[in-house]
């Protein structure tokens, strides 16, 4: 299998993110509120809780002991088999070479009828810079590379949930608009955060000085506020699924449903969030 991240890369930015001092934090708390949420629709409490985050993010009455494990681009998690009530993956599944086998080794770390649950970036994050990237690549150097690192969609999320075998797996998103001042400080949270370019074929060579530049003037002029900042997308997806257990409700036929999955899990949707940046 071809990997589409360079994990040293991955592990050298995550590193320098966690020693900065300081670090921008704001998406990693908004994801883990999100989650806390989603914890506190479901009707139990869990015992043992791991959470795989870039720091302690999900607080809950629900969870009653909780460890952490901080984000790494590892092939084999250390994890013991059928020893945990619920796990909790918090941003890192994005930059994963190969995701649906971590989300096999979290499933079979569960307890029977364990929870897991996640949330990660999508593939409309950060489309502003990326359309703004494209433009001047094509203006300056003649063709189009990759810049920024890919991410799934929706759909790919909902396949992997199932082909890893989660039991009742339920998949939605949103997405958050941030704004900017300027490119310069879009990207020093990109690097406070950890999640600077680190696909594996990405373009290597040195850029002439005109290229950012020219880079900000086409994301003003395409995608900013009526005060002139900088917007920037970022969208997120959350995954929640359950060890398979013989207690668990069986799926119904197809089209034999008579109420919507919404109301019985009496979620609600998230709408778009906003943050505003200096």
């Amino acid at each position: 299998m071809t990997a589409l991240f360079d994990d040293k890369a991955v592990r050298a930015h995550l590193s320098r993110a966690a020693r900065q001092k300081d670090a921008p934090d704001f998406l990693w708390k908004h994801l883990g509120t999100a989650l806390a949420e989603r914890l506190l629709d479901i009707r139990r409490t869990f015992d043992t809780v791991l959470e795989i985050a870039p720091q302690g993010l999900v607080t809950s009455p629900k969870i009653k002991s909780k460890k952490r494990l901080a984000p790494e681009p590892v092939s084999i998690w250390p994890l013991e088999e059928n020893s945990l009530d619920a796990l909790i993956s918090l941003g890192h599944l994005h930059w994963d070479n190969d995701p649906v086998g971590s989300l096999i080794q979290f499933r079979r770390a569960l307890k029977p009828d364990g929870l897991f649950l996640g949330a990660l970036f999508g593939g409309e994050t950060l489309y502003e810079l990326r359309e703004a990237i494209a433009a001047a690549e094509m203006e300056i150097l003649g063709g189009v590379s990759p810049r920024l690192s890919p991410f799934a969609t929706l759909p790919d999320m909902a396949g992997l949930m199932q082909r890893a075998q989660f039991a009742l797996p339920v998949v939605d998103g949103e997405k958050i608009t941030v704004t900017y001042k300027n490119l310069t400080a879009l990207v020093a949270d990109l690097r406070g955060m950890g999640q600077t370019h680190a696909a594996a074929k990405r373009d290597r060579r040195i850029l002439p000085k005109a290229f950012w530049p020219k880079v900000e003037e086409i994301y003003r002029a395409r995608s900013t506020t009526e005060d002139g900042r900088l917007k920037a997308t970022v969208e997120v997806f959350y995954l929640l699924g359950w060890c398979p257990d013989a207690s668990q409700p069986k799926a119904l036929k197809p089209g034999s449903a008579k109420a919507r999955l919404s109301d019985a899990l009496k979620t609600v949707e998230i709408g778009t969030g906003d943050f505003t940046k200096n």
